[in-house]
């Protein structure tokens, strides 16, 4: 096994990475900036963009979600996000609202020429198991702090009122986008009450009157530490 890796047939984990890493006393970034396809930029977990990236997407979020996975093993570990939207980690439970994600971020990288129907934008079923796997990650650590911005609401609603009048949605889609809407509120509301995500898991949300520029993630953990990017999805 060690010969393959070491021969390039087969690819080391980022677990193994970090292991060998600590274990030698050499820094991760070194590993990285001397291979000839070394690409340097902010690493993008957009689990709307899977449809539409294919095989690169998926394997930074595959990657993505191994490292929450080993983060989780240690005795701490947090997850820290801010966010413009409602956090992705309650998205996926609204298939509506995921769709409109989706169609936002074509709007935003592909133009007005990529829009199709809100029922065209994602394949649930494809990217389903996917989510699942991002959540189950996700809720697997140990401590979960959001910074939001308190115009959640008011900006998918504006968002939604915009699609209609340029004709991307039906009445009928922003209908069934509004009762979503209510929903995922209702549910929002609860985690803030509870201050605990639906295992259990303890969570701390802060609000901001700053427009966030982008989502960010940070990943804090006694195995690892990092800091993903995602590009931002409001269309104001």
């Amino acid at each position: 096994m060690v010969s393959r890796k070491l021969s390039g047939e087969t690819h080391f984990t980022a677990e193994e990475i970090s292991i060998l890493c600590e274990s030698f006393d050499i820094p991760v970034h070194e590993i990285f900036n001397s291979h000839k396809n070394s690409i340097w930029q902010p690493q993008q977990l957009a689990p709307y963009a899977l449809a539409e990236e294919e095989n690169a997407t998926r394997q930074v979020f595959n990657w993505s979600v191994d490292l929450f996975s080993y983060a989780a093993q240690s005795g701490y570990s947090t997850f820290y996000s801010t966010c413009n939207t409602f956090p992705d980690i309650l998205n996926p439970t609204f298939e509506g609202m995921a769709c409109f994600s989706g169609l936002q971020w074509l709007l935003l990288n592909k133009g007005v020429d990529s829009l199709v129907p809100l029922s065209q934008v994602v394949k649930v079923a494809e990217t389903k198991p996917l989510m699942d796997k991002y959540i189950s990650a996700v809720h697997s650590l140990k401590r979960s702090v959001y910074l939001v911005s308190y115009k959640i609401l008011e900006n998918y609603i504006a968002d939604i009122r915009k699609f209609y009048l340029l004709e991307y949605i039906t009445r009928e889609d922003v209908v069934s986008l509004i009762k979503e809407l209510e929903e995922l509120l209702a549910l929002f509301e609860k985690i803030c009450m509870t201050e605990r995500l639906e295992n259990g898991k303890e969570i701390e949300i802060y609000c901001t009157g700053f427009f966030l520029l982008s989502d960010m993630y940070i990943l804090e953990s006694d195995n690892i530490n990092l800091v993903f990017f995602i590009p931002i999805r409001s269309i104001r």
